[in-house]
């Protein structure tokens, strides 16, 4: 699941905040694989979201170009093979990724080009559902948070995802923590057991089981 994991799991991790829950930051589920460049910023959330500290990106966005790494190279095999759809992928990805360590302090200084980068990252993603509208791939990236209008939209794309392509676990993952936000636990609990026997990864069953225990608690609170 890599680095896909990141956004779905800072979600996560604002709704286990604001339960009151704790764990610890470097056992965040899904902070692993991010690029080296942005890791600074992603394990600095955390601390920032409990504390209340504002996260001071100035210095920070000084070192991040406005052109991401890998960018122009595939601007240029775009141009010379217009229909790939892989490629459009590529390439949204490397936006999307620019973009989540900016938005997710979006109140402070250094917002850096998460807007900008998000609409490329969008329109990209789109064109290759345009070329491929059969590409599962295509679906999963563009159900991501600052995708979407929201999480109703999210599994719509996640829903079709799944559809063309049901052995990814972390489409599951992915769509149990929308159903997770929107309080639909029970759905949420199906994609987490259909998940679990998709992977035998630790890290990723970590992930899965944190969330379980999650709902669990909440639903024995709301047990009469």
């Amino acid at each position: 699941m890599r680095s896909h994991y990141f956004l779905s799991s800072l979600i996560l991790v604002l709704t286990v905040v604001g339960s009151g829950c704790t764990h610890p930051p470097d056992r965040l589920p899904g902070l692993l694989d991010i690029d080296p460049i942005y890791k600074p910023l992603a394990k600095s959330v955390p601390a920032a979201m409990t504390t209340g500290t504002p996260i001071d990106m100035q210095d920070y966005c000084k070192d991040v170009p406005k052109i991401p790494v890998g960018i122009e190279e595939l601007n240029k095999k775009i141009k010379e093979h217009p229909e790939d759809a892989t490629l459009y992928l590529k390439r949204g990805r490397i936006y999307f990724q620019s973009m989540i360590s900016k938005t997710v302090s979006s109140n402070s200084k250094g917002s850096c080009y998460a807007t900008e980068h998000g609409d490329l990252a969008r329109t990209d993603f789109d064109r290759a559902i345009q070329l491929e509208p059969k590409n599962a791939s295509a679906y999963f990236e563009r159900s991501k948070p600052f995708m979407v209008g929201g999480v109703t939209s999210s599994i719509q794309y996640l829903n079709r995802a799944i559809e063309l392509d049901s052995h990814h676990s972390e489409y599951y993952w992915s769509r149990a923590v929308s159903y997770s936000t929107m309080g639909k636990y029970d759905l949420a609990l199906k994609d987490i057991t259909v998940g679990l026997t998709l992977t035998t990864d630790t890290v990723e069953r970590e992930n899965f089981t944190f969330l379980q225990n999650k709902i669990e608690t909440e639903l024995r609170k709301n047990t009469p």
